[in-house]
């Protein structure tokens, strides 16, 4: 063989290495995240671009935490359900939907607000005096 001929052939295995280095980056990823690590290193293959899949692994979200939550707050449904009404409750009070909250909605501007001027910049002193409120 001539020193060409391996030196290509040296590069190509070195590609083939970094390919499938990717490809089972991806698998182990899916796995962390509790997906089908055979699946998404197939996709990785037939994909011919497994960093992709890496990008969308990132943003999807943990099938595995997902699980853990959900475990989580039927746990906590079957504890409250369990716990007794504190001894001075008078049962479920209705709530009006007309009563005001402190998240609904704008709060509503002063009277005498000017629009901000981004046109002009002024300094500390020649500031025009705010009106009394």
């Amino acid at each position: 063989m001539t020193p060409e001929l391996l030196s290509i052939l040296l590069v190509g295995l070195l590609f083939l290495l970094a390919g499938l280095g990717f490809i089972a980056l991806t698998a182990y990823q899916a796995y962390r995240r509790g997906y089908n690590p055979i699946v998404w290193g197939i996709a990785g293959i037939l994909a011919l671009n497994p960093i992709f899949f890496l990008v969308v692994l990132a943003v999807a979200p943990h099938r595995s935490r997902m699980r853990l939550r959900d475990r989580f707050t039927s746990e906590l449904d079957t504890k409250l359900t369990r716990r007794a009404p504190p001894a001075g409750a008078a049962g479920v009070t209705p709530v009006d939907p007309g009563a005001p909250t402190a998240t609904a909605g704008r709060r509503p501007e002063p009277p005498n607000a000017r629009p901000a001027d981004l046109s002009v910049t002024r300094s500390i002193e020649n500031r025009p005096s705010d009106p009394a409120p």
